[in-house]
């Protein structure tokens, strides 16, 4: 059975092993194979985050940390408190789901409900699930992977019943989820509230901030349905790259993390080490450097990108080899009780 064992916290000040012993010294030209064998930031088994002992934070260490991306000199990052607190709440609340069968039948219920109204008019009806879900998926970040496998049951539950209105739901989301988080990736091509060493959490005016909280979450949906296989691999890369051609601000940083981060929890097949490492490769090389690379905000934030990536290419690993001794999943989902059923039901039924 799954249980909710973590308590809340609400500041971590997580130990980050890799930006202790950062110790890169890129260079253009220089291949990654020899950087990674010499560095200390080889891929590692993910375990979650635990509080840290932050006694030894001012330690200095044992070596020079100096990172030259594309001739770029940058010295060690230091930690900041409330960028360490989002990682670790990011990295917790990607599993937690409301109840198998609180989603089962809630889809069930949403296709009965949606199909009175639209009888026999399945291009209709795909296209009205597809905006509702979408933007339930968007609403608050804690529902986000409840309503991917909500939205993953509703098509599976229509291909058997209305093969018609599965396809149009597909397509129509497709194009929503995509449309919608290049329009957020535009609008955060700047940092209105960017100042020096900004760390992409400060607050907006009290009108902008839940639109940008609502394009954050739309990022990480995206990411939750690629995870599960609703959306593809292979456009989420094309979406990955296009961003990574234009990597402008920190909020964009954050965005992409969210974007990663969701994607990297899969339950199908994982994303192919090749793009995971190329995603990598462009993050350390980029062309032409956009961001201020001497900020140490900035660096952070392409510190904990790579981060994810390094895990999710472990993973994988992990998972090719376990597949062959064994079928259990490549993603645990935990059961969460403060996710509740009418929880879930109130946030979708607003959205029709």
């Amino acid at each position: 059975m799954m249980t909710d064992t973590y308590e809340q916290l609400d500041v971590i000040l997580a130990r980050d092993i890799t930006a202790k012993k950062f110790s890169w010294f890129i260079s253009p030209g220089r291949s990654m194979a020899s950087v990674r064998h010499e560095s200390t930031f080889a891929s590692q088994p993910w375990m979650p985050p635990k509080p840290a002992d932050t006694s030894t934070e001012d330690r200095l260490p044992k070596y020079s940390a100096i990172w030259h991306s594309r001739g770029v000199a940058t010295t060690r990052p230091t930690l900041n408190q409330h960028l360490q607190s989002y990682f670790y709440r990011m990295q917790r609340i990607v599993p937690r789901i409301c109840h198998p069968s609180i989603i089962h039948n809630e889809a069930r219920l949403n296709i009965h409900s949606m199909n009175a109204r639209f009888v026999g008019q399945p291009k209709l009806f795909g296209e009205a699930l597809a905006k509702a879900l979408f933007r339930a998926g968007a609403a608050r970040l804690e529902y986000t992977r409840t309503v991917a496998l909500l939205t993953n049951d509703v098509l599976i539950e229509l291909n058997l019943t209305d093969w018609c209105t599965m396809r149009a739901l597909q397509v129509h989301l497709e194009d929503i989820a995509t449309s919608t988080i290049l329009k957020a990736w535009s609008n955060f091509s700047v940092d209105f509230m960017f100042t020096s060493c900004a760390t992409g959490l400060e607050k907006a005016s009290d009108s902008l901030e839940p639109i940008r909280d609502e394009m954050f979450n739309a990022a990480a949906f995206y990411g939750d349905l690629v995870a599960i296989g609703v959306i593809p691999c292979t456009l989420l890369d094309s979406v990955i790259n296009g961003f990574l051609d234009s990597l402008t601000s920190v909020s964009q940083c954050r965005m992409l993390y969210l974007l990663i981060t969701r994607a990297t929890f899969h339950i199908v097949s994982p994303i192919h080490r090749d793009c995971l490492l190329g995603w990598r490769k462009r993050l350390l090389f980029p062309k032409p450097i956009r961001l201020p690379m001497d900020d140490e905000m900035v660096q952070r934030w392409i510190i904990e990108l790579c981060n994810v990536i390094d895990r999710a290419v472990a993973q994988s690993q992990a998972i090719v080899q376990r597949s062959k001794t064994t079928n259990s999943p490549a993603g645990n989902h935990i059961w969460d009780t403060k996710l509740t059923s009418q929880g879930l039901h109130d946030l979708i039924e607003k959205m029709y």
